[in-house]
C-alpha cells in the first residue's frame, strides 16, 4: 500500500491542519491527514496519515487516549483554556486541599455526561461549534456520554498568585474533551477553572515515546508505520481465483466471523472486506 502512518510529537502553537500541509509540501505526499486533532496550544502525539493510508482513518475512529493536563484553578474562559479572554477570575490558594481535590477528581471516573467546549470542531446543524463562537452566537450544546477510564493527580498543588495549579493524568474514551473535564472539576469545587496545558501521551496503540518532531519528519527522519498491522481484524489468505475476483470488486461468500476481515494473497495484504447483513456476504471496503 502506498502510504503510512507517521507519529509526530506536536509542539505548542501550531494547528494540526497546518502540520498536515507542511508535511505534505515538504515530502511531496499527494495527501496528508491526521487522527485525533490536537488544539494549536496542545502538545504531544499526533498520528499523521499519508497518501492511501488516509483511507484507513475510520478503522481507528474509536481509539482511547491518554493525556496529561495541568488545570488552572481561579479563572476560566469561553474556550476553557488560555486561548481566549478570561471571563471569570478569583484569587484562590488550594495548597493543603489535596484530599478534597483528589476526591473530586476521582468522582469523574466511569461513564459521564460531558458538554463539549464551544471552541471545538463538533458540528451542530452542519456547522462547527468554533464558527458559532467566532461569530459570538449562542447555541445549545447537547451533552454526550463519554468514559473516563482512569485518572490520577501526578503533581502537588502549587500556588502562583492569584491561581492554583495541579497536573493530572487521564485515560479517556473517544470524544472526550480534557478542557471540559478541567472546567467540570472546578465547577464541582465551586471554583472557576480551565486547562492550562494538555499533552497527549498515547492514542490507541501508538505512543508519544515513538514519535518524531516536525523538523525530523520534514527531514525524512521518521519510522513509517503500516496501519494494516494495527487493525485487529481476522486475516484470510485467498487463492489466485478469489484474488482475481477481489481485484474485480466481487463480493465474497464467507462465514460471518467479524465485521471486517483482512484479505491476503501470497502473504501480501490485498484488501479489507466488510460483512453486509442484507446480502449475507462480505463486500469490498478498502483496496490496497
Amino acid at each position: 500500500m502506498k502510504g503510512s502512518f507517521i507519529l509526530l510529537n506536536k509542539e505548542k502553537g501550531i494547528s494540526s491542519n497546518k502540520i498536515d500541509n507542511k508535511v505534505k509540501k515538504a515530502l511531496y505526499f499527494s495527501k496528508v491527514g491526521h487522527l485525533g486533532t490536537l488544539d494549536p496550544d496542545a502538545t504531544g502525539l499526533l498520528v499523521l496519515m499519508t497518501d492511501r493510508a488516509t483511507k484507513c482513518a475510520k478503522y481507528f475512529d474509536s481509539m482511547d487516549k491518554v493525556y496529561e493536563m495541568t488545570i488552572l484553578f481561579g479563572a476560566t474562559s469561553k474556550s476553557l483554556d488560555l486561548d481566549s479572554e478570561i471571563t471569570d477570575s478569583i484569587d484562590i490558594d488550594l495548597r493543603g486541599k489535596e484530599k478534597e481535590i483528589d476526591e473530586v477528581i476521582h468522582s469523574f471516573k466511569g461513564i459521564i455526561s460531558q458538554k463539549p467546549p464551544i471552541y471545538s470542531a463538533i458540528k451542530i446543524d452542519g456547522v462547527a461549534l468554533y464558527k458559532y463562537a467566532h461569530k459570538g452566537e449562542e447555541i445549545d450544546i447537547p451533552k454526550r456520554e463519554v468514559t473516563l477510564y482512569n485518572i490520577e493527580r501526578i503533581s502537588p498543588i502549587t500556588y502562583l498568585k492569584p491561581y492554583s495549579y495541579v497536573t493530572i493524568k487521564a485515560h479517556v474514551s473517544k470524544g472526550f474533551y480534557m478542557r471540559s473535564l478541567a472546567y467540570d472539576i472546578g465547577e464541582k469545587l465551586g471554583i472557576p477553572s480551565m486547562s492550562k496545558s494538555i499533552n497527549r501521551l498515547r492514542e490507541g496503540e501508538f505512543n508519544l515515546d515513538d514519535a518524531s518532531t516536525l523538523d525530523e519528519i520534514i527531514n525524512g527522519k521518521y519510522n513509517p508505520i503500516d496501519p494494516i498491522e494495527y487493525m485487529d481484524f481476522p486475516k484470510i489468505e485467498v487463492n489466485d481465483q478469489i484474488y482475481t475476483d477481489i481485484l474485480n470488486g466481487k463480493w465474497l461468500v464467507l462465514d460471518n466471523i467479524s465485521e471486517y476481515i483482512k484479505i491476503y494473497h501470497n502473504s501480501e495484504f490485498v484488501a479489507i472486506y466488510k460483512f453486509d447483513k442484507d446480502t449475507n456476504t462480505y463486500r469490498m471496503d478498502f483496496l490496497a
